[in-house]
This record gives C-alpha cells, structure tokens and sequence, in this order.
C-alpha cells in the first residue's frame, strides 16, 4: 500500500511532454525485448546442454517435428501412440521447414525465447491503443517481460520447450487486433493458435465472453461512463462489435472445443486420468462440485490456491487487475480446473499451464487502468501511466522472489550445482 501510494503521487506523464516527445521508447522497449529473447535462449540452452531439462516433452515435440520433416509420418510419434493421443497440437508443422533448415534441438529453444519476448511488442501497442502515452505504453511493455509467470516459462521446471508458448504472441495479436476492430484478423490468429494446444478454444472463447461483458457494461453505462474517462461514446467501445457477436464468438469457440476432444478422444482415460480423484470419466468430473463436493470444494480453496491467484495477479498490479474484472471473466473455467487438478504444478507459476492465463491478467490489468474514474481530471497523473509503472514495479520486486531473470533469487533448483 505504501508503495502504491507513492507512486500515485508521482507525476507520471506531466514533467516534460516535449522531451518525452524525443525519448524513443518503443525501440527502447525493443531493445529490451531482444535482450530477455537472447537471455530466455542464453538460459534454455544452458539448461539443455548440462541435462538439466528432466521431463520428456521437450524431446516429444522435437522428435515429431523431426518425424514430419523426414517423411516417418504427420507429426508423428512412436508406433504405439497416434500423434494427437493428449493434445491436439498440429500447429507445430509450422515448425518443421526450420527444422529442415536447422536441424538442432536448439532450434525450438530459440523459437520459445522469441514467443516469450516478442508480446511485449504486443503489449506495447495494446496499450498505445488502449489511449496510453508512448512513456506509459513502453512501462506496460516492461512489466510484461518482467512478470514472474513470463520468466519461469522459459524452463517450465525443467520441462523445457513446450507447444502452447508458441501461442502466446498470437493471442496478444489477437486482442490487439480487437481494439483495433479487426475482427477477421483477430479471429485469424485466433484460430492459429489454438492450433498448438486444443485448451486455447477454451481460452478464446472466455476472452470472447469477457469483451461481451465489457461492452455490454459500458454501452449500459453510456454517456456517464464516457464523460468520467473523458472519452466519446465510439472510444468507450474497444472493439465495435455488438455483445451478441462476442457470444456467438464464444460459443463458436466453445462447440470448437468439444468437436476436438470428442473427435480425437480426449475425454477418454488420456484426458480424464489427471482428475482421478474427482472421478472416471468426464461426465463425472464435470459434475464432480455436485457429485463429489468434499473433494472438489476443498481441492479448490486451500491455501496454495490463494497463493497461486496472487502470484499471477499481484504482480500486474492488483487494484487495476480487480477493476478490470470483466476481463477476468475469462479465467473462470481455466482457474476452476486448474485449483480443482489434484497436482501441485496446476497451482504453480513455475509451470506452462499458466500460459493462457498471462495475457487475461495483463489486458484485464490495462483495461482496469482505463476504466478508473476520472482518469483524465487537470493535474492528476494518466492512470495508465501510473498502473503501468505500478504494473513495472510490481512485477521487477516480485521476480526478484519468484521469478527466473538475471536479478531473481534462485527459485530452479534443478539449475543449481550440488
């Protein structure tokens, strides 16, 4: 609280609007970004060639983009197992024509170092179009690669490479392309990157859900909630495309979803085994809060869960993130599942499955910055400017305890010497 109080009070955006004119930040945030590229790949590759990547995924993917180029079959694994047995990923066929040029299991080292620093380029222009200065803009760009979440996904507790960061920039681009309402280029990378992990219809169809939400509450608000942002009633709609279009949006995703699991037989025992606890088949699982409600219940709510919610929240900066809450409509199903998962990974930020979840938080973090009342009032700083420092702040002190930058305390044992 001390913190935030500080930085309120910090002029942010109003000394020296010509000067801050000169300053070049986006090649300043560009910079940056190729500096946490060169040092994700400095990391993965460190961790590869000293063993240190101890679970077989890494080595999956590689083998079938291998397979592909050499003609052994579409992605193929072993003999035993068909190529989409627990995820649906044919995206990664992207792949193999580099692999072809560069045929090194560096290869996908490199290409997830490039996924994870290339949003904040994304982030960067989302919130210039989000009405945030240049200097505000390059902040939320640096609070981006310096999320905690975002650290920790280049070695995934080892896990190394894994499918779904490929993802990651495509829907940054996708949400950007939102506000920017293009909404066929915005359901054209959509599409793509649901490509590399079925799980991400689910996470399109609740961002979809969520902007129906979002306009819904500010077309209700009308007028009133224009005039106390300061904007006309065309800026306070993000997207123009009406609430209903947004759930057909997400409903299309949604049925997307189920045509997959069903087709490739992911609500067999290959998908359903990780919940054994809550029961055996999916059905069971799904109703697992009515069937099972002393398992389910309290699987959700223990401590760790909360742990976990404020590791990935508190660091965008909580006050924006609660006030952007329609955003967080969109981590309602993936969260449930995850806090349900009797696995100590789903509730840790240390693992890939918080990819999806990272770009809700942080739009929902800019959107909350929007959305504060009164935003605009003579002599108070641009609040977009001051959450995105907050944003920056929060996320650099917190991943000096729980990240995996330079700076960060030694939170990957298995990359340390005995």
């Amino acid at each position: 609280m001390a913190a935030w109080t500080t930085i309120r009070r910090v002029p942010w955006g109003q000394p020296g609007p010509q000067l801050a004119a000169r300053i070049p930040w986006f090649w300043y945030v560009a910079a940056a970004t190729v500096g946490c590229g060169a040092w994700w790949y400095y990391q993965a590759e460190a961790a590869y060639s000293n063993y240190l990547l101890g679970f077989h995924d890494f080595a999956d993917f590689a083998r079938r983009v291998a397979n592909t180029w050499e003609g052994h079959g579409f992605l193929a694994r072993s003999p035993l197992w068909p190529a989409f047995f627990d995820h649906v990923n044919p995206g990664l066929v992207l792949l193999v024509p580099f692999w072809g040029l560069w045929p090194d299991a560096r290869l996908f080292l490199l290409v997830q170092a490039v996924c994870l620093a290339l949003p904040s380029l994304l982030v960067y222009a989302i919130a210039r179009r989000l009405g945030a200065s240049k200097r505000s803009a390059a902040a939320w760009a640096g609070a981006y690669l310096a999320f905690p979440a975002v650290g920790q996904l280049n070695l995934s507790y080892s896990y190394g490479f894994h499918a779904v960061s490929l993802a990651l920039p495509l829907l940054f681009a996708a949400v950007w392309s939102c506000f920017c309402r293009r909404p066929w280029l915005a359901l054209g990378l959509a599409i793509c990157a649901s490509t590399f992990k079925e799980h991400v219809f689910v996470a399109v169809s609740g961002l979809a859900l969520a902007l129906a939400v979002l306009e819904a509450v500010d077309r209700r608000a009308g007028r009133k909630a224009a005039s106390e942002a300061n904007l006309s009633p065309a800026q306070s709609r993000l997207t123009g495309l009406a609430p209903r279009l947004w759930l057909a949006v997400a409903g299309g995703f949604f049925v997307a979803f189920l045509l997959v699991i069903y087709g490739f037989g992911l609500t067999g025992p290959a998908g359903t085994w990780r919940f054994a606890n809550l029961g055996q088949t999916s059905w069971e699982v799904l109703l697992s809060p009515l069937l099972r409600p002393r398992v389910f219940w309290p699987e959700v709510f223990k401590s760790s869960s909360a742990y976990y919610l404020l590791a990935l929240m508190v660091p965008a900066g909580l006050p924006s993130v609660v006030r952007g809450w329609p955003i967080l409509i969109a981590l309602a199903a993936p969260v449930t599942v995850l806090l349900a998962w009797d696995f100590d990974g789903a509730t840790s930020i240390a693992f890939q499955y918080v990819t999806l979840l990272i770009p809700v938080v942080l739009v929902a973090a800019m959107i909350g910055a929007r959305r504060r009342p009164g935003q605009r009032e003579a002599g108070r700083p641009d609040p977009l400017g001051t959450a995105g420092l907050l944003a920056l702040t929060s996320s650099a002190v917190a991943s000096f305890f729980i990240g995996a930058l330079p700076f960060s305390r030694a939170t990957t044992p298995f990359t340390l010497s005995s």
